[in-house]
This record gives structure tokens, C-alpha cells and sequence, in this order.
């Protein structure tokens, strides 16, 4: 990457420039405050982008302005490459606002993020670099500020090399170095563990061919137990099969008992019930003779009862009927009573003779009323322990010729 040109405007304290890059080194001087910083954070800008942290909008565009941008021309792997970025300020912070990025004359205008992540891969940077906010490639190899290039120059050797390892991408390989060493330890330990395997191969080589000799010794006897087996086998399967037969004459003389026993016991049992049935035939033959000797006038006196219990029901039924009819009278003339008074109340002067209702007589009225309502309340009262009196009697009633009713069934049932 070989840096041509910047054009700032309305950048920290350029308010327009435009820098060209000479051919080799570059070494940008002054004094500070003169502007050295703010041309390589344009840079830095107009590569990456803001980086939070590191890269504030806030640091970048001019004090009181509402816009500024950043365009970048350099050269990469023989193509011409012009990036422009640009700042603008909201209500509430300064953002990027899409760029654009050209290469070789074809223009595509970007989001920031789609405009850095096509810079990145034109540079070339890692693939596990590109959805990173902040990276030790981006400080070390734009713009690094001069406490960070201290702490490099001045730290020990693996702190050095440990940068350089993160900058350049190279710690991947003292990983590799660490997992070979790894790896050789494992193959050493695995090499020692089966030299201790082979010592007692001789010793084993040995045991083996006195189990073989073993071994054919068995093979041997147990051709000849075999023919010795195979009789043996034959006999146990012949007094398998006699121990099967015996099994299930067993099992059938065993249902044949169990059937037995069952027909005794159900025997036993109707013998027992055609006693008890005898009994009790003579007892119901005896109630029969007492319940044909019996007065059947009785049927008559219950049905007479039944008769006026009805009738007190009747009268008891009209009765609360005729309290309901009375206590919602009562309640219609409370709730008239309370109308009135709430209407004298709000009463200026007589709807029929147009005379002014004096505030003695709204307190006479309403005293009135008062009265009356205290009287009909008093009388729902009564009503209402009447109501409940004639309800308890009621219940009685009902539960009482429900008893009637029963024994009356009873009656008619003999």
C-alpha cells in the first residue's frame, strides 16, 4: 500500500487541506498542536472508520461544524483506490454518514460498515480481524500514538515479540511450536510405555507355548469325554420327557381335586340356603297371617293427616306471599319518601304555586320524611321476622308430610 493524497475538511484543526505524499519515507514535523495527529488519525479514520474507544467521531470533526470528510487516494497491488468517508453531527452525537470507495474509476457508494470491511480485505488483513472494533493491526500499522510506541520500545523481549506475534499475524506459529513440543512429550511418553510392554516378551513367549501344550492336552481328553456325552445327553433327554408326562398327569389330577373341592363347598353352601329360604318362608307366612289380622283403617288416618298438612301448607304459603306483597309496598314508600328529600333539598321554589320554599320548611319536610322512613323501616323489620317465622313453620310443615308420605308408601306397600 503506497499513500498518494489526503483531503481533509473540517477536520480537527483543518478546516480544508490537501496533503500529497512524496515517492519513500515521509516525515511530518512541527510543533505541537501544529497538526501532525490530526493528519495520521485522518488516516487512520479514513481506512477503519470510528472506532469506539480508540476513534471518536467527536475527536474528528471540527469544533461548530455540521459536516466534515476525509478522501484518501493510494495505491494497492497496482489498482488505484480513492476512499472518502464522511462525518456529520446529529442532536445527540457525531456518526458517520455513508462513503464511497473507488477503484480504478468504478465508484460504489457504502455503508461504513460495508466500506470497512472492502478495505479490509483490499489490505489484505486477516479474516478474524474483519468483525473486530478494535485491533492491535489497526493502532500498529496506521498510527500508533507515542505511549503505546514507548511501552514497545521499552518492554522486554517477550513483550516485544508478543506484540509483533499479534500485529503481524504471526502468533499462530508459537502455537504450533507449543503444541509441537506437546505433541513430541506424548509420542516420548507413548514410545517409553510400550518399551516397558516388549521387556517380558520372552518370558510371555514362553507361558504361551506352555498354555498351547495345555491346551492341546484338554483337546485331547475332550475328544474322548464326547461320545461319553453325547450317551449322556440322550439319556437325561429320555427322562426329560418321562418327567413331562408326570408333570401333567399331576397337574390334571390336581384340577380334578380342586373341582372337587369346589362342587362340596357349593354344595354345602345351597344346603345351607335351602335352610335358611324354609325359615324364612314360615317367618313371611307368619307376618302375612298378623298383617291380614291387622285394622286397615289406618291407611285411612294417614291420608286424612296428609290431607291437612297440605291444607296448613297452603294457608302459610299464602300468608308469606301476602308479607312479600306488604314489605315491597313498604319499600316502594321508603325509596319515595327518600326521592322527596333529596328533591326538597335541592329546591328553590314550589313547582305548583311558584312561592320560595323556605329552609324551615325544607328541615320540616325532611324531618317529616325522616319519620316515615324510620316507621316503614321499622315495619319491613317486622315483617321480615314474620317471614322468617312463617318459613321456619313452613319448612316443619314440608318435612312432616314428607314423613307422612313415606309411611303412607309403607302402607300401601303391605
Amino acid at each position: 500500500m503506497k499513500l498518494k493524497s489526503i483531503t481533509l475538511e473540517n477536520i480537527r484543526s483543518y478546516k480544508n487541506l490537501n496533503l500529497t505524499f512524496p515517492e519513500g519515507s515521509l516525515l511530518l514535523s512541527g510543533n505541537i498542536g501544529s497538526g501532525k495527529s490530526s493528519v495520521l488519525l485522518a488516516i487512520d479514520f479514513a481506512l477503519f472508520g470510528i472506532q469506539r474507544g480508540n476513534l471518536e467521531g467527536s475527536a474528528l470533526l471540527r469544533h461548530a461544524e455540521q459536516t466534515g470528510s476525509v478522501e484518501l487516494l493510494l495505491d494497492i497491488q497496482d489498482n488505484t483506490v480513492k476512499i472518502k468517508r464522511n462525518l456529520k453531527r446529529t442532536s445527540s452525537a457525531i456518526v458517520q454518514d455513508s462513503g464511497e470507495i473507488t477503484i480504478n474509476n468504478e465508484t460504489q457508494k457504502l455503508t461504513p460498515l460495508e466500506l470497512k470491511n472492502s478495505i479490509l480485505k483490499l489490505l489484505n488483513y486477516p479474516k478474524d480481524l474483519l468483525t473486530k472494533n478494535k485491533s492491535l493491526i489497526y493502532r500498529y500499522t496506521v498510527y500508533t500514538p507515542q505511549e503505546q510506541m514507548k511501552q514497545i520500545l521499552l518492554g522486554t523481549k517477550e513483550e516485544r515479540l508478543e506484540t509483533l506475534r499479534k500485529v503481524f499475524g504471526i502468533d499462530k506459529y508459537k502455537r504450533i511450536k507449543d503444541n509441537t513440543k506437546i505433541i513430541s512429550t506424548h509420542i516420548k511418553q507413548k514410545r517409553k510405555f510400550y518399551q516397558g510392554e516388549t521387556q517380558d516378551i520372552p518370558e510371555k513367549q514362553k507361558l504361551h507355548n506352555e498354555k498351547h501344550s495345555e491346551l492341546h492336552l484338554i483337546k485331547q481328553q475332550l475328544q474322548e469325554i464326547i461320545p461319553l456325552f453325547t450317551i449322556k445327553k440322550q439319556e437325561l433327554e429320555t427322562k426329560l420327557k418321562e418327567i413331562q408326562i408326570f408333570e401333567e398327569a399331576i397337574k390334571e389330577l390336581n384340577e380334578h381335586k380342586n373341582s372337587l373341592n369346589l362342587l362340596e363347598t357349593n354344595q354345602t353352601h345351597l344346603t345351607n340356603k335351602k335352610s335358611s329360604t324354609l325359615q324364612q318362608i314360615q317367618e313371611l307366612q307368619l307376618k302375612i297371617q298378623e298383617l291380614k289380622d291387622q285394622d286397615l283403617t289406618i291407611k285411612d288416618s294417614y291420608e286424612e293427616l296428609i290431607k291437612q298438612q297440605k291444607e296448613q301448607i297452603t294457608i302459610l304459603e299464602q300468608q308469606i306471599h301476602l308479607l312479600r306483597d306488604k314489605k315491597q309496598e313498604y319499600k316502594v314508600k321508603t325509596k319515595h319518601s327518600q326521592t322527596i328529600k333529596e328533591k326538597i333539598s335541592t329546591l328553590d321554589s314550589c313547582p305548583t304555586c311558584q312561592q320560595e320554599v323556605t329552609e324551615s320548611h325544607k328541615v320540616m319536610i325532611e324531618q317529616e320524611h325522616n319519620t316515615n322512613i324510620q316507621t316503614l323501616e321499622q315495619q319491613i323489620i317486622l315483617l321480615e321476622g314474620q317471614e322468617s317465622r312463617l318459613n321456619e313453620n313452613l319448612s316443619l310443615l314440608k318435612t312432616s308430610l314428607e314423613t307422612l308420605n313415606k309411611k303412607n308408601s309403607q302402607i300401601e306397600l303391605i
